[in-house]
């Protein structure tokens, strides 16, 4: 967890900064990975913008996945590339 003293940003227990990209990117995976069912998931944050791409088993679950990255203010926009599984192979 992140605070803020006077303007100035603290690290967290891992020791990165609440705005470090890295931190944005495993914040994401868990909240999608709460959200839907997408076996191969990559994400991507560049600027509070989210990349998403991978596989995702239903229509549902993608629109989920998208939905999920909104959970941090600091999220501008979010591209969902997921794929829908075509079902087992």
């Amino acid at each position: 967890m992140a605070i803020s003293v006077d303007n100035h940003v603290v690290a967290d227990a891992a020791g990165r900064a609440a705005g470090d990209p890295v931190h944005l990117e495993d914040l994401l995976r868990r909240a999608v990975r709460r959200a839907a069912e997408c076996p191969v998931l990559d994400i991507t944050v560049a600027g509070g913008v989210v990349m998403l791409s991978g596989m995702a088993l239903r229509r549902e679950d993608k629109s989920r996945a998208g939905f999920a990255c909104w959970c941090d203010p600091t999220v501008r926009a979010v591209y969902n590339n997921l794929t829908i599984s075509s079902g087992p192979a």
